[in-house]
């Protein structure tokens, strides 16, 4: 039983807690006096949706509807705090820079489980719709794939690369009229938490609305080791781990057809990991940008992420023609 009074006396100061360890950039792990451990987390204001509103409700609906996220202990909207559980000490993203595929696939398959529930939950958790944002399909569209474009011209040149524009716009132009879905807008692999007995959970819903729900499987379990010494960019992704996430999917929401999910999932994968590549080439044509600064502060060794980028882009994870011509194209690279 959580006590709340001595909780709230220890987020204003009463009363000391009997530690606290930085955890993130505003995120502390509080053990209280009692051998309760929270997360502390201040909320930065932001345009409305005000964002500490928006992920203190967001999640107090989602653990009442089962799902798997941390409980909310105490929202301090003066102080801009948000205390919930404790989630875990370790993200998909360690266990992709710590340990091997399998781990990774294995990790991966709670993943895909946990977020086919919290989409399925978002359709019954009747948040006030001023809090969900809807970013436009084809805005979003034309971005990634200016982004993918930009990426297969680091690799290619002459016809190759003509040939690869043109499956990129057939392979864009098919996910955008793709079904959406309502969950976190941050998804990223430092925001699944492990829990010491194998527990998955999803934080930070400080954003909220509409995305594809493949762009977001495959973000969340592909480690970039961000701000890590010797960190590196990690897929656990495979057709096995695919064809699982997509059987989840159903599952969870009769709609999609497995092999659409199975087919979409795989090419998200080839534009996120074009969309790395295009990074590394801003990075090193225009190296004195404040994004190329921020870039490498967080990318380490940056030439090796670009040849682990194109490792990935070479696997095949489904039977799609146009994803997998893009693949041979630039495995040939």
């Amino acid at each position: 039983m959580v006590d709340r009074s001595l909780l709230r006396e220890t987020v204003l100061g009463r009363t000391p807690p009997a530690s606290i360890e930085q955890a993130g950039a505003h995120v502390y792990k509080v053990t209280l006096s009692d051998g309760l451990q929270v997360a502390l987390k201040r909320v930065a204001e932001g345009p409305a949706p005000d964002p500490l509103h928006t992920e203190s409700l967001a999640l107090e609906r989602l653990h009442r509807l089962g799902c798997p996220v941390p409980e909310v202990h105490l929202v301090e909207p003066d102080l801009r705090i948000l205390v919930t559980a404790w989630a875990g000490d370790r993200t998909m993203d360690d266990v992709c820079q710590e340990e091997d595929q399998k781990a990774g696939a294995q990790r991966g398959r709670g993943v895909a489980e946990g977020l086919c529930r919290i989409e399925a939950a978002m359709r019954d958790a009747k948040l006030n719709e001023s809090l969900v944002l809807k970013p436009d399909a084809g805005d979003e569209a034309a971005g990634i794939l200016r982004m993918a474009k930009r990426g297969a011209e680091a690799l290619l040149r002459g016809g190759p690369l003509t040939e690869a524009r043109e499956g990129l716009v057939r392979v864009v132009e098919r996910l955008r009229t793709g079904a959406r879905a309502v969950a976190s807008l941050d998804y990223n692999a430092r925001n699944v938490v492990i829990d010491c007995d194998g527990t998955v959970r999803f934080i930070d819903f400080s954003s909220v609305g509409w995305d594809w729900p493949e762009r977001r499987f495959v973000q969340y379990v592909t480690g970039l080791g961000a701000y890590r010494r010797g960190g590196r960019l990690v897929s656990p992704l495979t057709p096995e781990l695919v064809a699982y996430y997509a059987r989840a999917r159903s599952a969870a929401s009769p709609e999609p057809r497995e092999e659409a999910v199975v087919r979409a999932t795989d090419a998200h994968d080839l534009l996120f990991h074009l969309v790395v590549l295009a990074r590394l080439a801003h990075l090193r044509s225009r190296p004195e940008t404040a994004g190329a600064r921020l870039l490498r502060q967080a990318w380490d060794a940056p030439e090796a992420r670009g040849r682990q980028a194109v490792l990935y882009l070479g696997r095949p994870l489904s039977d799609d023609p146009d994803v997998n011509a893009l693949r041979k194209m630039i495995s040939k690279q």
